[in-house]
């Protein structure tokens, strides 16, 4: 009885570190933005078209201080055809 709950709780330990595992992969991957547009292209009203097509196609989107705008690798394909 013994060795059945040694591999059960060796199934768990298991089970609990590969979902560790693939949880910091995803979230490595789902914080990961790229440079689209850089600040001195852009002017006012063309850092607010791209917000308003960001905005309405969901495309995640940050902007820096300095005014450059960055989109989430994950919606590279789509900003490209929606924002070019």
């Amino acid at each position: 009885m013994k060795i059945k709950g040694k591999k059960a709780a060796v199934a768990i330990l298991a089970s609990l570190i590969t979902i560790l595992i693939l949880n910091l992969t995803i979230n490595k991957h789902e914080g990961k933005y790229v440079l689209f547009e850089s600040y001195n292209t852009l002017t006012e009203s063309s850092t607010e078209d791209l917000v308003s097509k960001f905005e309405s196609n969901h495309i995640r989107f940050k902007i820096d201080e300095k005014g450059n705008i960055f989109i989430h690798e994950k919606d590279s394909k789509k900003a490209i055809s929606c924002c070019t």
